[in-house]
Parts: structure tokens; C-alpha cells; sequence
């Protein structure tokens, strides 16, 4: 008898049904393995996306810490030139002044014996200076004055409730003590300053294109010819026979925080330290604006910042 054997099943269309099952099967693994390449591909990319993105952000902050440290160094050295081409401008007119004040010293004590000064002041020649003040935002000093040095602003931190109130314009060299140890071992710190104009900017522009959270910059300056220095709160120009040093804004630390301070009076156009928007939140300072209640308005107006205009005589 002959073996029976089983055709495979034929559709309508002639196929056979077991090879459409394996077609479909190997259709839908390689679609699979497809879409798996696929995702493995956009992990690779994505994950190389990402390192380049990280290492441009990485080379870019290093980029900016170096022209930052550049723009110090720059800073540093005019500086530096600013002073030594101010010392270089004045030797002859100091020279001339202290032989003159020798001469004068010398001729009221051969004149009046052991009490010259009251010959001296009792004249009505004017003292050759001394008096000093701070030109807060600038590093330089006025024509008829004496750059002692240029720096930059320091103070205590807007947020600790105690601490000095004063403001310091610190050199761009210091000098140490011997027996320094370099540890936090006080408890009282100084901390750089910076500008916080972002509600309102009210100063020229001319020397800095933005202000906020910039390092405050300044400049000792010493009176050669005149004798007495004063700040005018709310005065742009001084009184008659006075003489301006420089006006701008009222500037002091913010009501509510917890570190108390002085204010000063900061140049109409004030300059910052080259690389410093960093924002490190150390001392802040505000623009000063009139109060109404206490304060008598008018002649004040609520709100709105107060001027001052450094003048001497």
C-alpha cells in the first residue's frame, strides 16, 4: 500500500500557508532589528551631542576665566601706569612745594622764635593740601588732584548683622604681617562690593556698558592746593568758591537686609573691575531714594534716587 502523504494546505491564491507564516516572521525580526539599529544609532548620537555640548560648555567657561584673568592683569597694569605717570607729573611742583615750606619754616623761626605755626596759619596763603577722599566707581582722579592709588571697593556681607559698616577701597597690592596664618580664625570678614542697579539704572554709560553685579572700583584722591572736602547730599554742583571733585548717586546697602552701612557718593559715570559678573553677592550696593513722611515732601520726591556732589575748598 502506498504511503499517504500530506500535501501542505494551498489557499485561494495558490500560496502555501506555512511559507506565509515564515515570511511574515522574518518581515517583522528584520523590521525589529531595524528599529533596535535605529535607537542604538540615536543613543549614540544623542550621547555624543551631549559630550560635545558638555565639552564646549567646559572649554568656554575656561575661556572666560582666562579673559577674565587677561582683563585683571590688563586692569592691574593700567592701573599701576596711571599711577606711576601721576608720580612721574608731580616731583617737580612736591619739590618745589617742600622747599618752599622749608624756606617759610625756616624764616618764621628765625622771625618768632619757637611758634612758627601761628605765623604760618595766621596768613592768608592757603596749606598746600592734604585732605583725601574716595572717588567711588572710578580709577581715576580729577585734573587738579593726586591719584594716591587705584583699587576696588570692599565691605562686609549684605546678609551677617554685624561686621564694620564701613566701606574700604583696598589696594591692588597688599601687604602681610610676618606672622599672618591663613585661616578663617577672626570672625569678622571683608567681602568685594558690587553694583545692584537691575530695578533701575540711573547712571551715564560711557565707561561701563552694564553695572549689575559688577565689582565697585575706586580711587584715592588727594587735594593739592586745597584744604577740606565734603560730600553734598542731594546737590549736583557746589556752593561759591567751592570747587567739584565729581558728582553721581547716593548709593548704600538695602533696608532690609541685615548688614548695616554707610553710604557714598558713586560717580554719574562709573566704571567696573574687568571680569567681575560673577555675581558673588558680597557687599551690594543700592541707589538711595527719598522717602516720604519724615522726609519733607516737596521739595523731596518719593521714590526717586538721591543725588551728591563731592566738592572741596
Amino acid at each position: 500500500m502506498a504511503p499517504d502523504h500530506k500535501l501542505p494546505e494551498v489557499t485561494l491564491g495558490g500560496d502555501f500557508l506555512p511559507g506565509k507564516n515564515t515570511s511574515a516572521k522574518n518581515g517583522k525580526f528584520w523590521r525589529w532589528l531595524l528599529a533596535g539599529a535605529l535607537l542604538n544609532v540615536c543613543i549614540v548620537s544623542v550621547s555624543v551631542s551631549l559630550t560635545v555640548l558638555y565639552v564646549r560648555t567646559e572649554m568656554q567657561e575656561i575661556w572666560v576665566q582666562i579673559l577674565s584673568h587677561e582683563e585683571r592683569l590688563e586692569w592691574l597694569e593700567n592701573t599701576h601706569s596711571k599711577q606711576d605717570a601721576v608720580q612721574m607729573s608731580v616731583p617737580f611742583r612736591k619739590h618745589a612745594q617742600t622747599r618752599k615750606r622749608r624756606h617759610e619754616e625756616s624764616q618764621m623761626l628765625e622771625g618768632h622764635g619757637s611758634a612758627p605755626n601761628a605765623t604760618r596759619y595766621g596768613s592768608h596763603e592757603r596749606p598746600s593740601g592734604g585732605d583725601a577722599y574716595v572717588r567711588w566707581g572710578r580709577t581715576t582722579c580729577p585734573t587738579h588732584t593726586e591719584l594716591v592709588y587705584a583699587g576696588t571697593a570692599a565691605g562686609s556681607l549684605y546678609s551677617h548683622s554685624g561686621g564694620s559698616v564701613d566701606f574700604f577701597c583696598l589696594p591692588p597690592e597688599p601687604e602681610w604681617a610676618s606672622n599672618h596664618n591663613d585661616g578663617t580664625n577672626s570672625q569678622s570678614y571683608l567681602y568685594g562690593m558690587e553694583y545692584e542697579v537691575s530695578a533701575f539704572d540711573p547712571f551715564s554709560h560711557e565707561n561701563a556698558e552694564f553695572l549689575q553685579d559688577r565689582d565697585v572700583p575706586c580711587a584715592v584722591c588727594r587735594l593739592v592746593d586745597r584744604g577740606t572736602q565734603l560730600l553734598f547730599p542731594a546737590k549736583l554742583g557746589c556752593p561759591a568758591s567751592w570747587t567739584e571733585e565729581y558728582r553721581g548717586f547716593l548709593m548704600s546697602g538695602h533696608y532690609n537686609h541685615q548688614q548695616r552701612s554707610k553710604a557714598v557718593c558713586v560717580d554719574q559715570a562709573p566704571e567696573v573691575v574687568p571680569g567681575s559678573q560673577s555675581n558673588a553677592n558680597g557687599g551690594l550696593l543700592y541707589a538711595v531714594e527719598g522717602v516720604c513722611g519724615s522726609l519733607l515732601c516737596p521739595p523731596y520726591v518719593n521714590g526717586r534716587e538721591i543725588t551728591c556732589t563731592v566738592c572741596s575748598i
